[in-house]
C-alpha cells in the first residue's frame, strides 16, 4: 500500500522544494513590536519571519494568531509571541504543504533542509502558480462554488463586524445593500489596525454599560467596494487565476442579480488540495510483553497520537516497544519505552523514557517526540 501511495506522489512529483522562495522574504528581530510586524504584512494569513542576529530562524509572527486569537497588544515584543509551525521539508509534497497551510491558517510556511537547517519559505500564490500549470492536478480538484455564505449590511458598525466573524469563524464578510446585492467585502484584515494599536490604556472589553468610540466606527470606513466575483458555473482554474491575477485572497459567488450565493477563499482551495493526498494505511507496530493487559489502551494512546502527527508531518510508520522491568518477585516495578517515528519524508526521530508508570512512560515518550517535531 505505501508502495502504491509512493507511486502515486512520484507521479505528481511537486514538492515544497518546487514551490521554495529564498529571497525577499518578510524578516523581523525579536527585540522588535508586534505593531512593527504586523505593519509589513498585507493579510491575515501573512507571515512574518523572526530571526536573530546571527540569522538563524526563531518562528513566525502572523496576524490571525498574534491579534484575532490570542489578542496580544501592539506593542508587545516579538520574542514573547512567535510561534514555530511544525517543520514542512523540501521532499514535503503539494498537499501536505496545502493541508499544513489550512490547518494553521498561515499562508507563508518555512522549508527546511535535510540537516534541519532553514532553506527558504513556501507561499500560496506559489503554490497556486504550480497548480496553475499542472491540469492534471487542477482537474482532479473538487470545488463547490455555491454554499452557504454570511453577508453584513453596509449601515453595520466595527463592532458588530468583528463578532460577526468572530462567532461565524470566517475571515471575510460580503457586504450587501438593503437588496442584498453585492455592494463590497470586508476582511478580519481591514479591520485589524483597530485591535493591533498600543493597549497600555486600553482594555478589550469594555466594562458594561460602556460603548468604546473606537469598536462604534462604522463599517463603510473599512470595507472594499471593489470585489473579484465569479458564477457558479466557475472552474477551480478559473477561481485560481481569478486569485492570482487579482491578488485577493477570495472570489465571490453571484447570481445574475448580483445577489452572493457562495464564496470560494484561498482556505476552501487548500482544504480541496488537501484532500487529493492519497489515503493509506497507517504503519504502527507495538510490541509489549505476552502478559501486559493493557495493550488496547496504550493503541488507542498511540492512535491519538499518529493522527494528530500526520495532520502536520506525513507518518510512514511508528515503531514502538515497552519492556517491562520485573523486581525480584516478579511485579511489575518500572517500564522502559523505545519509540522510532518516521516521517514520509525519511526523517526519524527516536524517543525512550523509563518510569514507574507505564501510561506515563507512554505520554513523556509521545511529549518527547513531539517537542523534536517542533522544535
Amino acid at each position: 500500500m505505501q508502495d502504491a501511495n509512493k507511486n502515486i506522489n512520484q507521479e505528481i512529483n511537486l514538492t515544497a522544494k518546487d514551490l521554495l522562495k529564498r529571497r525577499a522574504i518578510i524578516k523581523c528581530t525579536p527585540d522588535q513590536t508586534l505593531a512593527q510586524a504586523l505593519a509589513a504584512l498585507n493579510r491575515t494569513h501573512d507571515a512574518a519571519f523572526i530571526f536573530d542576529s546571527n540569522d538563524k530562524y526563531l518562528g513566525v509572527i502572523n496576524p490571525y494568531i498574534s491579534v484575532f486569537k490570542s489578542r496580544h497588544p501592539g506593542d508587545t515584543k516579538i520574542a514573547n509571541i512567535l510561534f514555530k509551525p511544525p517543520q514542512l521539508t523540501l521532499d514535503s509534497y503539494v498537499w501536505d504543504v496545502a493541508k499544513l497551510m489550512m490547518d494553521l491558517k498561515i499562508y507563508f510556511l518555512p522549508v527546511f533542509a535535510e540537516n534541519g537547517d532553514f532553506a527558504g519559505v513556501v507561499s500560496v500564490n506559489r503554490l497556486f502558480d504550480a497548480l496553475a500549470k499542472r491540469d492534471d492536478i487542477v482537474k482532479q480538484i473538487n470545488l463547490d462554488t455555491k454554499s452557504e455564505v454570511r453577508t453584513i449590511k453596509e449601515d453595520a458598525n466595527l463592532d458588530y463586524t468583528y463578532n460577526l466573524m468572530r462567532d461565524a469563524r470566517v475571515s471575510r464578510l460580503p457586504v450587501v445593500d438593503v437588496r442584498g446585492r453585492l455592494v463590497g467585502i470586508v476582511t478580519r484584515f481591514d479591520i485589524q489596525a483597530v485591535f493591533s494599536e498600543p493597549m497600555k490604556n486600553r482594555s478589550w472589553a469594555p466594562r458594561i454599560g460602556e460603548k468604546s468610540s473606537y469598536l462604534s466606527q462604522p463599517l463603510r470606513n473599512y470595507y472594499h467596494k471593489m470585489v473579484v466575483t465569479a458564477p457558479v458555473s466557475a472552474t477551480a482554474l478559473q477561481i485560481i487565476s481569478l486569485i492570482l491575477d487579482k491578488q485577493v485572497g477570495s472570489v465571490v459567488i453571484i447570481d445574475k442579480n448580483r445577489v452572493p450565493v457562495g464564496i470560494v477563499s484561498i482556505y476552501d482551495l487548500l482544504r480541496a488540495v488537501g484532500k487529493l493526498r492519497p489515503q493509506v494505511e497507517g504503519d504502527m507496530n507495538v510490541k509489549v510483553a505476552d502478559d501486559f493487559a493493557n495493550k488496547a489502551q496504550l493503541e488507542e494512546i498511540l492512535d491519538k497520537f499518529y493522527s494528530k502527527m500526520d495532520r502536520f508531518n506525513p507518518v510512514r510508520k511508528i515503531r514502538f516497544v515497552l519492556d517491562t522491568k520485573r523486581n525480584a518477585a516478579g511485579v511489575p516495578s518500572r517500564y522502559s519505552t523505545h519509540m522510532m517515528l518516521t516521517l514520509r519524508s525519511g526523517r526519524q526521530y527516536i524517543a525512550k523514557v523509563m518510569d514507574y508508570d507505564w501510561k506515563k512512560a507512554v505520554r513523556k515518550t509521545v511529549d518527547k517526540l513531539r517537542k523534536q517535531l517542533t522544535a
